[in-house]
């Protein structure tokens, strides 16, 4: 993993790219607001590159209208022209400020790969003249999955807070698999399961999206702040894994 530091080094872009992924219903949303947040108080400039499908979702584009492999080729391929414009955009925006800077992306190239047979797939890379591993090798330092809450979380999954969101639960989690599978072989391809109440739910989801993030910036992870209510200071010792 590299960090800011050594990213003009390595003649790499001196914006880190990281791409948020996974099923519907995974906390995409949630984690991209929370990293951004917290990347904001430890001084990075944060980008958030919209989700293209969605955009083009809302603003009047019906995928189950496209009734033919043409034109849901020709859909694909605007849409990744889209997502391309945007992730570009974002990244140049970045670099023209001499300050560190993270783009954060509501998913990434590799995410068409789940939606179209790997013969419509192959088609739209050879028309336009890309090729999967460079997008999966090349394009961004960290590709964070969180899977959907349809996978370990079923009680708490909801289409009712994203109104391009339409699918089931089934094909939640199978959207979540395909997905998951695009991004296969790609360098930092971090999958975060969904922790179990016990274990902290939702709340310890976002926080190890979060912990990821700052291991591909190269920075320790977010602090354990512990708290003592001592009846007498003077007699007070610490536990020995504990700084004061």
């Amino acid at each position: 993993m590299v960090a800011f530091q050594l990213l003009k080094a390595r003649g790499m872009s001196s914006a880190a790219k990281v791409v948020f992924t996974g099923g519907p219903c995974g906390g995409k949303s949630t984690a991209l607001s929370m990293v951004s947040r917290r990347l904001g108080l430890l001084g990075y400039r944060t980008y958030r590159v919209p989700e293209a499908a969605t955009i083009l979702i809302n603003a009047g584009v019906s995928w189950g209208e496209l009734d033919s492999r043409d034109k849901l080729m020709q859909a694909q391929i605007q849409l990744m022209k889209l997502q391309i414009q945007l992730e570009d955009g974002f990244v140049k925006m970045a670099e023209q400020m001499d300050e560190k800077a993270v783009v954060l992306c509501d998913r990434g190239l590799m995410d068409g790969r789940a939606f179209m047979d790997e013969e419509l797939w192959e088609d739209m890379m050879h028309a336009m003249e890309m090729d999967s591993d460079e997008l999966k090798d090349g394009r961004y330092d960290a590709v964070i999955h969180l899977v959907s809450a349809a996978i370990g979380a079923e009680e708490f999954y909801t289409t009712a807070n994203n109104q391009a969101r339409t699918e089931g639960i089934k094909q939640a989690a199978d959207s979540d698999r395909a997905i998951r599978s695009a991004w296969t072989g790609a360098p930092n391809h971090i999958i975060i399961p969904n922790p179990s109440q016990a274990h902290g739910g939702f709340d310890r989801k976002i926080k190890l999206a979060l912990s990821e993030v700052f291991t591909v910036l190269g920075m320790p992870g977010p602090r354990k702040r512990r708290y003592f209510i001592l009846d007498s200071p003077q007699n007070f010792k610490p536990p020995a894994d504990l700084k004061v």
